[in-house]
């Protein structure tokens, strides 16, 4: 799998461990070009040209959302929604020895995390660039409220924020990724 530019930096820079990641750039040109061919299809085929662009359509939605979850499974190993790739040679490694240390590793466990939140290495989103230590990573839609409201986590210092509204996790995660280690 070639890196990008600044994915091959991203390595260089850690020099810890080697991130690995799929590409999961989404474009409007994608969106559009499959929701055009769905649009023209005829028949029972229809149904799986709209669950093509119903994927990509839900992961553009999800990184402008900012939000990190294991999207998808694949031969490569679970995908997160920035493109980390969760492979058989993290998972061995996602033990209390795991690059996070752990006592990290104990508290993000205590939240009841995705396994792929953690492993180190996620990277920014909606950018897809740099190195993100602090990340949305799960929701509830408040029905009485009308609202989604966000969990975040520092995988720097530990610290969460529970149940707030995007922009307050958004500003949460921006203030950790300056202060505990994002790039």
């Amino acid at each position: 799998m070639e890196l990008r530019e600044d994915e091959q930096e991203i390595t260089e820079k850690e020099n810890v461990m080697e991130f690995v990641y799929s590409e999961v750039f989404v474009s409007e040109e994608k969106l559009a070009s499959l929701k055009k061919i769905m649009d023209e299809t005829i028949g029972e085929s229809k149904y799986y040209r709209f669950k093509a662009w119903l994927h990509f359509a839900n992961l553009e939605r999800w990184q402008s959302q900012r939000w990190h979850h294991g999207y998808l499974s694949s031969q490569e190993g679970d995908i997160c929604t920035c493109g980390l790739v969760m492979d058989e040679v993290s998972l061995a490694e996602l033990n209390e020895d795991a690059a996070l240390g752990s006592s990290m590793y104990a508290t993000l466990r205590a939240l009841g995390v995705e396994p792929i939140h953690l492993i180190a290495g996620h990277r920014n989103l909606p950018t897809l660039s740099g190195l993100a230590v602090a990340f949305t990573y799960d929701y509830q839609h408040h029905e009485e409220l009308n609202a989604y409201l966000w969990d975040a986590l520092c995988q720097g210092c530990g610290e969460t924020v529970l149940q707030q509204r995007n922009d307050l996790t958004d500003a949460f995660v921006e203030q950790h990724n300056a202060k505990c280690g994002g790039k």
